[in-house]
């Protein structure tokens, strides 16, 4: 009988939950606001991104210049709950920076939302779910860092 009630309990829970209306965007619509050109050399974009990611709070687990590529994660945010266990939750990032042209270098970002879920029911099962984070405003604000941050390093 009590497990009946646990499971109506949670049941009346889950669909009393808000969901996200989920909004179609072409990998063209993703990739556009994704990514910025920048007037400046590879260098300077590629130093300039890794000090505003760190700026930001990730964690860079890898960079490599000759690649462009760097990947980080954002510092986690844990949590425990009598009925689901234990959940930590961060963002995981990855950057490539590219020369266009000889004046020119392009920067894409990507964020990703992480949540890990340690189940008080099972404990030898993690449940990990992870989505793009799809907020053209994001990284809006984050490119807008870089190119302060490219700003400073042309002109000192």
């Amino acid at each position: 009988m009590y497990k009946k009630w646990v499971l109506a309990f949670c049941l009346l829970g889950l669909a009393a939950c808000a969901t996200e209306p989920v909004v179609n965007q072409s990998q063209m619509e993703i990739q556009a606001y994704q990514s910025q050109e920048f007037e400046t050399s590879k260098r300077i974009a590629f130093d300039s991104t890794m000090s505003v990611l760190q700026d930001a709070g990730f964690i860079i687990e890898s960079a490599d210049f000759e690649t462009g590529f760097i990947t980080g994660k954002g510092t986690t945010q844990s949590r425990s709950d009598m009925w689901f266990g234990a959940t930590n939750e961060h963002v995981k990032m990855t950057a490539f920076v590219e020369q266009r042209t000889a004046s020119m270098s392009r920067v894409r970002v990507n964020l990703v939302e992480a949540v890990q879920r340690k189940s008080v029911w099972n404990e030898t099962q993690d449940v990990i779910n992870e989505k793009g984070v799809r907020d053209p405003e994001a990284y809006q604000q984050l490119f807008a860092k870089i190119d302060q941050a490219i700003f400073i390093k042309k002109n000192l």
